[in-house]
């Protein structure tokens, strides 16, 4: 399903999907298995993809910060590059709609106030949203981690004479 407003696709399939535009596997099947364990995201073998270590537990021990972070800007790279992202997990309801959301979120799309506020915002969007227990919990307790700025060094003012 395409949400309103942006270059994103949400699917449920345990299969891959037949698309030369970029895919986000986060589910198990059909190619975790290709990936090194104690990786969090794999590129996927001959495809124009990645696999994404994610499993929707009860516990939100299971899920990071960082790689929700890292799969935003991911996703941002190749919005901004003019292509359509496919995520995709079994449903198509938790965790592909959940790396939506934060993307969503990221980009001013829907709230960042809270995961209560985005999350109301998201359903207007994609009423198929049912995330898992675990990752709603994570979301919940994590989401002021998502949206800091970056601080980097201050810069040096150098005054040149000549």
């Amino acid at each position: 399903m395409s949400l309103k407003n942006s270059n994103i696709e949400i699917h449920g399939t345990s299969n891959y999907l037949d698309t030369e535009e970029f895919c986000i596997y986060a589910a198990k099947n059909p190619f975790w298995a290709d990936c090194k364990s104690n990786e969090l995201i794999c590129k996927v073998k001959d495809r124009n993809a990645i696999a994404v270590n994610i499993v929707d537990a009860d516990d939100s021990k299971y899920f990071k910060v960082a790689m929700f972070n890292r799969l935003v800007r991911i996703i941002d790279e190749k919005v901004k590059n003019g292509g359509t992202v496919h995520i995709i997990c079994n449903k198509g309801q938790s965790r592909s709609a959940s790396i939506a959301l934060l993307y969503l979120s990221a980009k001013g799309i829907i709230s960042k106030t809270s995961y209560e506020k985005a999350r109301h915002d998201f359903e207007k969007l994609y009423p198929n949203y049912l995330p898992g227990i675990g990752i709603s919990k994570f979301l919940d307790k994590t989401w002021g981690l998502f949206f800091r700025p970056v601080k980097r060094p201050p810069r040096e003012n150098k005054i040149y004479s000549s």
